[in-house]
């Protein structure tokens, strides 16, 4: 994008211009690869501003230096679907499924995202960017602490086409499965849940295939911590060292000391999915995700079930002892005659079935910038041991 700007604003040659064309071209048939069909970025959804999100910025800009040679690119379902992406990945108040290295607060949603839904000629996109732009602070909208020049360009030109926009009818939240990478999201009124049954070879990945993210009324039930700021170890051999990258640290199962691995290209298996008018569910072995590394581990069955409107099940079969770890950011008020979790003072419950012993283990994330400002200074771990198979139903 930087490249196309400079090359076309500074008094450059045809030759030149046309040779910087061809590799742009290029570069965008390498970026546009690694993408499926769907459009998902297995990076998470803070990722989109840096990847897809930059890809529409390109097209746009190629498409006006060129009379519009790149206008049918913006019809293309691969690109449509990119650019797509962040609106399906939204849960609701600001919070999105940031499975991988993505946080769960991406950045602002606005003009950009807004020029992008023009170009695809894409209303639910549009709507998706004014309701979440009429939230935001007048510096906020015009990216007053951006660091790209054009970007901020962009915002100050056409702010006044989000600000017109006329939103007439309410946004209807619908449910969404992303292949290529594996993750499955169902919306109603009252929840919102998402689901990965993705390998763990994807770029930025956690080693947390089987996760599950839930929202209740835009607050956060059970939550992926995200990815600290990253240093040295982060894309190194050590990465899955660090605590946030391990399984044990999402809502999943562990035995003893044994948990996820890499696996390259490994899928969970029996993958299945339901859905009626009442209830949407999922279902799969994550066995192969734990390699060999567990004994007599025949099977990880884990099946989650959306009782629309009502509750969440979520509940694992493993054929031995194990233990659930469950990630969420407010301190947890155990009732242990009921063997029952509440979280926000009672707004949400976790009812166990089968649960041997609870305990709650004090992670602080208070010194690191990636963390505090979407969880604040403390989440938590809830370690729950049990015999054979679990349930959780979450209200």
């Amino acid at each position: 994008m930087n490249i196309l700007l400079t090359t076309f604003l500074l008094p450059t040659t045809q030759d030149y211009r046309k040779r910087v064309l061809q590799q742009v071209f290029s570069t965008y048939d390498c970026f546009l690869k690694d993408y499926g069909a769907d459009g998902c970025c297995s990076e998470g959804p803070s990722y989109y501003h840096h990847a897809g999100l930059c890809l529409m910025d390109g097209l746009s800009i190629l498409n006006a230096v060129t009379s519009g040679a790149t206008q049918g690119a913006f019809q293309d379902e691969k690109i449509i679907n990119i650019a797509t992406y962040i609106n399906n990945m939204y849960a609701r108040n600001g919070y999105y499924f940031n499975f991988g290295d993505g946080s769960a607060k991406a950045e602002i949603v606005g003009v950009r995202e807004f020029m992008a839904a023009e170009a695809i000629k894409n209303d639910s996109m549009k709507k998706f960017v004014a309701e979440n732009w009429h939230k935001e602070t007048t510096e906020e909208q015009l990216l007053c602490k951006e660091y790209s020049l054009f970007h901020k360009a962009q915002a100050l030109q056409y702010a006044h086409r989000v600000d017109a926009y006329q939103n007439t009818t309410k946004i209807t939240r619908k449910n969404k499965t992303y292949p290529s990478v594996g993750i499955s999201i169902y919306h109603d009124s009252l929840f919102d849940i998402a689901v990965n049954h993705g390998n763990n070879g994807t770029s930025h990945n956690h080693n947390d295939s089987g996760n599950v993210i839930i929202y209740k009324q835009g607050h956060p039930v059970l939550i992926d911590v995200g990815v600290e700021t990253y240093t040295s170890k982060s894309f190194s051999p050590e990465r899955y060292g660090i605590w946030t990258m391990q399984s044990c640290y999402h809502n999943l199962s562990s035995f003893g000391s044994h948990i996820q691995g890499i696996e390259n290209g490994v899928f969970p298996k029996d993958v299945q999915h339901r859905n009626t008018e009442t209830f949407s569910e999922i279902s799969f072995d994550l066995a192969p995700l734990y390699g060999n590394h567990v004994p007599d581990l025949q099977h990880y069955y884990r099946t989650v079930r959306f009782e629309k409107n009502k509750n969440i099940l979520i509940k694992d079969v493993v054929g031995r002892n194990a233990t659930l770890s469950l990630m969420v950011c407010d301190k947890p008020e155990i009732e242990y005659k009921t063997n029952t979790i509440l979280l926000n003072n009672g707004f949400a419950s976790l009812t166990l079935s089968n649960a041997n012993t609870i305990q709650v283990e004090t992670i602080s994330t208070h010194n690191d910038a990636n963390l505090t400002p979407v969880w604040g200074a403390t989440v938590y771990r809830i370690l729950i041991d049990y015999s054979n198979s679990i349930s959780v139903i979450i209200q």
